[in-house]
């Protein structure tokens, strides 16, 4: 499935005319889930930042800041 769902952003990234589907209403419910994060490799890491720009620039993800709170002992 991740393999699949890159293929396809590979694929779209650069259509100027979008897809055409049908509308989705997602509703959120739960708590934030937090993972490590993961590490890009150098040679990829321009690539995926322009990506992930042009994603924010469109509407599609929305930038998240997370502040570490102390540790309760």
């Amino acid at each position: 499935m991740h393999t699949h769902l890159q293929h396809l952003v590979v694929k779209f990234s650069n259509n100027t005319g979008g897809m055409n589907v049908q509308p989705a209403k997602l509703e959120v419910d739960g708590k934030p889930i937090f993972l490590k994060r993961r590490v890009i490799p150098y040679g990829q890491r321009d690539g995926v930042l322009q990506t992930i720009e042009k994603m924010e620039r469109d509407g599609l993800i929305t930038r998240v800041t997370f502040i570490r709170r102390k540790r309760k002992h």
